[in-house]
């Protein structure tokens, strides 16, 4: 059982060996695959239960993938400018380890979607032509859209962190009033032109999030420290959770008795403050929500999630045609997802994640560092 336990361990959570490493991160993707999970699942009407009614809930999870997204790429970022790392090299394994991190299961998604077109299992749906727009990030059905989205701000963020560095010299006034600034006129642009489901100016005022936490970590490690341990921040991740969890048009309607549309531009800011501050309290020495986002099941989802989210809605798709009782599907389907995200995680995510670009020495330094571990 030990040696089992370490096998599993060695898998899927070698990262915890690293000092830096935040367990609560894990738990928190975890916490927003799993709301997507279930906001799909229950789109289909499969159930855990009546009151696990998570219809039109999907976007939720994804905005909580687009703060932790933004906040963890953004941080790597703001410390190679911190510490003057920001070469050449660094672009090069910046710009690959992000493709690498999207592109291959992307594809390899749209490429199943496309033979089961193709064998007609599926159809009037995926065309080669629909496939291609996808890989450019022109068109995005169903959950793709985020990808696209997401992908966008991976060639954004640095382009607005250089302006930070370059011009507002990490100044916190400065920074914080620029990136107020872009959010409003985010918002504003949004409601008033209608913008595309796909465009990156609709998200940004979630995204932005993450990076301002990123910025006043790095920057202002004291303060950032004092805040997120002080008594009266203790328990807002709770509250901020039990908000978000009540903005679920089920749970709202239960309650208030009105319908809500939490996709709309008015809802991007509150929700983004709100999935900050269950950051910032996943970010706590202790706590209830570091606690709860540490569970190791919670914390598996999160390590397998972007194959979860890549794959789910194709394992879905099949489970509601199976002919099997209503009530075991939901159990079929997760079952499923998770065997077969953690075999993608294993076989792909991780490998691929190992790939960097390493700067070659000069011949002489080569053999000084030869000598040196002799």
């Amino acid at each position: 059982m030990i040696r089992f336990n370490n096998k599993i361990n060695n898998l899927f959570f070698s990262n915890d060996i690293r000092k830096d490493h935040s367990k609560a991160l894990d738990g928190l993707r975890g916490l927003a695959v799993l709301i997507v999970l279930l906001a799909h699942s229950s789109n289909t009407d499969l159930f855990f239960h009546e009151l696990l009614n998570f219809k039109k809930a999907g976007k939720i999870g994804v905005y909580l993938f687009f703060v932790l997204s933004a906040y963890l790429l953004d941080k790597q970022i703001i410390e190679a400018y911190q510490n003057k790392k920001t070469s050449y090299f660094f672009w090069k394994n910046y710009i690959l380890r992000r493709f690498l991190r999207i592109y291959p299961l992307f594809f390899i998604s749209l490429l199943i979607y496309l033979t089961l077109e193709y064998s007609g299992i599926i159809n009037n749906e995926w065309t080669l032509k629909r496939v291609l727009a996808h890989l450019i990030l022109k068109e995005g059905w169903h959950f793709y859209w985020s990808i696209s989205v997401e992908f966008k701000y991976y060639i954004l963020s640095p382009i607005l962190l250089m302006i930070i560095h370059k011009y507002f010299k990490w100044n916190i006034k400065y920074t914080i009033s620029f990136i107020s600034i872009i959010t409003f006129a985010s918002i504003l642009l949004t409601i008033k032109l209608g913008l595309s489901y796909l465009s990156i100016v609709r998200y940004l005022p979630i995204f932005l999030t993450g990076t301002a936490i990123a910025i006043f970590e790095v920057k202002r490690p004291d303060e950032f420290s004092r805040t997120i341990n002080n008594k009266g921040f203790k328990y807002a991740g709770i509250l901020a959770l039990a908000i978000i969890l009540l903005s679920i048009p089920y749970y709202f309607k239960l309650i208030t008795g009105q319908t809500i549309d939490n996709r709309l531009a008015y809802y991007y800011l509150p929700y983004a403050i709100l999935f900050g501050i269950i950051l910032y309290s996943a970010k706590r020495n202790t706590g209830i929500i570091r606690n709860i986002l540490e569970v190791k099941m919670l914390r598996f989802l999160g390590i397998i999630s972007f194959s979860l989210y890549i794959f789910h809605m194709l394992i879905l798709r099949i489970i509601t045609k199976l002919n099997t009782p209503e009530s075991y599907k939901i159990y079929i389907f997760f079952i499923l997802a998770i065997i077969i995200s953690s075999i993608s995680y294993i076989f792909i995510e991780k490998p691929l994640s190992k790939i960097k670009i390493i700067k070659r020495m000069p011949l002489n330094v080569y053999k000084c560092a030869n000598n040196n571990d002799i």
